[in-house]
């Protein structure tokens, strides 16, 4: 398919990707019309769809594009309605030349399709993404050997390539205990991917840029089963595991009494390590996540006796002494970040009898919130965070489902066209909203030679807008719906059974910030128009936008006996906005009928906000608003909440 775009005379060339291992799977016999949309940082009046009828063979040509195109979502129909979807990475127009092509992966909605092959076997590999694409590494194959080479896999071709046949390590064991560390663009540095320990001290740095490894650095202390966290763009936290020696009968298990306590920040440009803090429980293996600025989780693994550590540690970057301990309800054998900045584990540990539990940490709280409608016990699962707020998980039972947690309503629901039996595999989330599944074993444990790509839908940061009543199940914004706390949000519905809102409940520990909120994952904004219907139980109303995580937003303050506010959390720093306000009264949010409906209008570099169309607050002048997720908080003393009925986002 050949198009352009208004302003400029390029033409590019939309092309599926066709693998090697699949190329038929997303290309439907019965395809009969193709529609292919235009999407953007814009307002939602000028997406652009066209449709036309397939024709195999034929060349369609798609003119006058919006100029801030960013992303094309395109559907196949056939008679029974869409058959295969798929859409762009983003781009810049700006940056395309004539004669360049724009890939697009097709899949059966919350389906799946086999891409690759992958140019080795591997057990457990370790996979981190590389800029648009991901590098794979570590694992053993077949017999037990561990696999040296290193692999990346470009999803514009849906092809691998070994980028490597070996790296720091020259030792049997090779990536065995490694992990792979993705770190984002800087300001003098592209994509990064740090490949550090396992059974020689070292580590490597890829370039995504440059498509090379730097020369190896040694890394002192050696880890073999640690965890490891981007901190920002130019820091790799690193904790727990051991040096060596690793167990040879039990290849990537350490040594009983060889745990570390200490831990590293390794800083990339300088090409050194500094201690960090020290740990309150060593461990080897699970999982480490950012939790703010300041802090660092570190979920799962095991203790020196190999048992489950059910015990989680917030570690303070900004102290040398061991963490903030809470005490898990069970052990979790993977984890992965929800929109809302808390954080989900489950399952069982690889090498763990299976289970089914399931739980989530909120940010900053020091008890986890146990989810009750667990699936099937597993072991061995991978988790992948989707773009549209919900979570994603495959392998580790005795089916092949693959399932998706749903925080909005905190419940797992079964992909019906996609069933993929595996463990031990890695899973990464791509620039698409798809993701990629590669390694492990089958339930036989015999290894896997494939790699696969799930596809759920197309919502995204450019999705056009939010329309979300709760009233309405079939609404698809309902379950894009994330909490910061799963235990502090109830719906509830009047009784006829018409109307539906949610209540959010205050916490009560973070002053005049919400101390609970949700977020509408999918669309981010910077320009937008958000209309809320909400009404206080107590307490203020805050609405939330450029969310980016718990200490990164912006909000507005609406507290009855107050002058409404603004204020902007960057990186965990506060700052109150200059703005011309008046007073909100109790009439406005609280003490009424029907709920009111606040309207916020986010400019370029102005915010203002209205209530029933009376204006309350306007501030202008300001530096550039931040891109992120929209979003309703409670605001007030334990107890306190604000009822939703609506929350409706143009651009």
């Amino acid at each position: 398919m050949l198009m352009s775009c208004s302003g400029d005379n390029a033409t590019v060339e939309l092309r599926r990707v066709a693998p090697e291992a699949g190329p038929a799977c997303g290309a439907p016999a019965d395809a009969e019309t193709l529609q292919v949309t235009a999407l953007g940082d814009f307002p939602a009046g000028e997406v652009v769809t066209v449709g036309s009828p397939l024709h195999r063979g034929t060349a369609f040509e798609l003119t006058g594009l919006p100029g801030q195109t960013r992303v094309l979502h395109v559907n196949v129909f056939g008679d029974s309605g869409p058959r295969a979807i798929g859409k762009t990475a983003p781009f810049q127009p700006e940056n395309l030349q004539d004669g360049d092509v724009l890939a697009v992966f097709m899949a059966p909605p919350d389906g799946i399709c086999p891409t690759g092959p992958p140019r080795r076997v591997r057990i457990g590999p370790i996979a981190a993404r590389a800029g648009s694409g991901v590098i794979v590494a570590g694992g053993v194959d077949s017999n037990g050997a561990a696999v040296a080479a290193i692999e990346h896999y470009d999803p514009t071709t849906g092809e691998f390539r070994v980028i490597a046949e070996s790296l720091y390590t020259g030792l049997q064991d090779g990536l065995v205990g490694a992990t792979a560390t993705a770190v984002s663009a800087g300001s003098e540095a592209g994509p990064r991917v740090v490949i550090a320990g396992g059974a020689d001290s070292g580590y490597q740095v890829y370039d995504v840029e440059s498509g090379e490894f730097s020369a190896a650095f040694l890394l002192i202390p050696g880890r073999a089963n640690h965890a490891a966290v981007a901190l920002d763009d130019h820091r790799v936290f690193l904790a727990g595991g051991c040096e060596l020696p690793l167990d040879p009968a039990r290849l990537g298990t350490c040594q009983p009494g060889q745990l570390h306590s200490e831990t590293t920040i390794v800083e990339l440009e300088e090409g050194r390590f500094r201690p960090g803090p020290t740990l309150a429980v060593p461990r080897q293996g699970g999982t480490l996540l950012r939790e703010s600025e300041r802090t660092v989780l570190y979920i799962g693994g095991v203790d020196d006796a190999g048992q489950p550590v059910t015990a989680i540690e917030r570690i303070d970057l900004e102290t040398d002494g061991p963490g903030e301990m809470i005490a898990g309800p069970h052990p979790a054998g993977a984890v992965a970040a929800l929109a809302s900045g808390a954080v989900l584990a489950a399952f069982a540990p690889p090498g763990s009898e299976p289970a089914g539990h399931v739980f989530a940490v909120p940010p900053g709280a020091r008890q986890p919130v146990v989810v009750p409608d667990a699936p099937l016990p597993r072991r061995g699962a991978a988790l992948a965070a989707l773009q549209n707020g919900r979570i994603l998980v495959v392998g580790g039972a005795d089916t092949d489902d693959v399932l998706v947690y749903q925080p909005a309503r905190s419940r797992f629901r079964a992909l019906a066209t996609a069933g993929l039996d595996v463990r031990d595999a890695a899973a990464v989330a791509l620039d698409d909203g798809t993701v990629l599944i590669v390694g492990g074993t089958d339930g036989s444990g015999v290894a896997r030679t494939d790699a696969w790509i799930v596809r759920t839908d197309l919502i995204g940061p450019y999705s056009s807008g939010i329309d979300l009543s709760f009233g309405v199940e079939s609404t698809p914004s309902v379950e894009q719906w994330v909490s910061k706390n799963p235990g502090q949000v109830e719906f509830v519905a009047e009784r006829d059974g018409d109307v539906a809102h949610a209540v959010i409940t205050s916490s009560g520990v973070a002053g005049g910030l919400p101390s609970d909120w949700a977020v509408i994952a999918g669309p981010r904004f910077s320009r937008a128009r958000i209309r809320v219907v909400a009404r206080s139980l107590g307490g203020g109303v805050a609405v939330l936008a450029g969310f980016r995580g718990a200490d990164d937003y912006l909000a507005l303050i609406l507290l009855p006996g107050q002058d409404a506010t603004v204020f902007v959390l960057e990186r965990g720093q506060l700052s109150r906005l200059d703005c011309e306000a008046g007073t909100v009264t109790a009439e406005l949010i609280a003490d009424r009928d029907e709920s009111a409906v606040i309207e916020v209008m986010l400019g370029s570099d102005e915010v203002s906000a209205s209530i029933d169309s009376q204006i309350l607050i306007e501030c202008g002048d300001l530096d550039r608003l931040p891109i992120g997720l929209v979003g309703v908080g409670a605001v007030g003393s334990a107890g306190q909440a604000v009822r939703v009925d609506s929350v409706t986002v143009v651009r």
